[in-house]
């Protein structure tokens, strides 16, 4: 069997993949990987019998950690076919970081830091693990979170200038080594975008009050539905790959 692994694992919608791939019966080993290994180090108790889930550290901000993350996935012999970017940055109150409303908003630092999360991260991810998905030689699929509000056709309010951006940016990273990969991996592996709708999650709570009724989802749904566009992307990487697709499988426009 193959393996899967979830980038930003240790919490949210992150913590609910791991839960929902371990318990999915199509992989053997779950690697969860996070800054703090220690979490997440008590999940394996709980996991399936035939199912493994693997600490592993990584931190976006060092790209030693992630060379090395590739290593230690590389090394333990399971075919990696599933890797998902769930790590995401809205706002930070400890490093002042929060959606603008103006220009006047605009720090350099926290523009920095948003595209670190949001968009390097998985450009780095993408550096060092793509070659273990086409390695695979089975359908294998590179996904990140991404949000609607990167759509810069669907861009109707402003505001929140560094999110959208590295959203749209992420996107468009997506799109250009969608068109690597399956040239690498001769048609077999997809990268693709994934918008859960807003999540009961730290990374939503300061806008939860706002959110219509029946919009607000629990980690577990989205994370659900989002792996079920997932395997759909592993069934037909061909026709599936460079598109952002929302928690109902439906594409979003650039």
């Amino acid at each position: 069997m193959a393996a899967a692994l979830v980038q930003g694992a240790s919490r949210g919608i992150g913590r609910a993949m791991v839960k929902e791939l371990a318990a999915s019966g199509r992989f053997s080993r779950v690697f969860a990987a996070c800054r703090r290994p220690d979490e997440v180090a008590d999940w394996a108790d709980s996991a399936p019998q035939h199912v493994t889930v693997v600490p592993l550290r990584i931190d976006l901000d060092d790209d030693g950690s992630i060379e090395a993350a590739s290593k230690e996935v590389e090394a333990s012999g399971t075919p990696l076919s599933v890797l998902i970017n769930a790590a995401g940055l809205l706002h930070d109150e400890s490093r002042g970081i929060a959606p603008e409303r103006k220009l006047e908003d605009l720090q350099l630092a926290s523009l920095q830091r948003v595209f670190q999360v949001n968009t390097f991260g998985p450009m780095l991810m993408a550096r060092h693990f793509s070659p273990l998905l086409v390695a695979s030689k089975q359908p294998a699929v590179f996904a990140s979170i991404s949000a609607r509000v990167g759509s810069i056709g669907d861009c109707a309010m402003g505001g929140w200038y560094s999110y959208r951006a590295s959203k749209a940016a992420q996107n468009m990273f997506t799109k250009a080594l969608s068109i690597e990969l399956l040239r690498r991996s001769r048609g077999q592996c997809a990268a693709i975008g994934l918008h859960p709708g807003t999540v009961r999650t730290g990374l939503s709570a300061p806008f939860a009050a706002n959110v219509p009724a029946g919009k607000l989802f629990e980690p577990d749904f989205a994370a659900a539905r989002l792996l079920r566009v997932v395997h759909d992307a592993m069934a037909a990487p061909k026709d599936r790959t460079g598109r952002v697709y929302d928690y109902n499988g439906d594409v979003i426009e650039w």
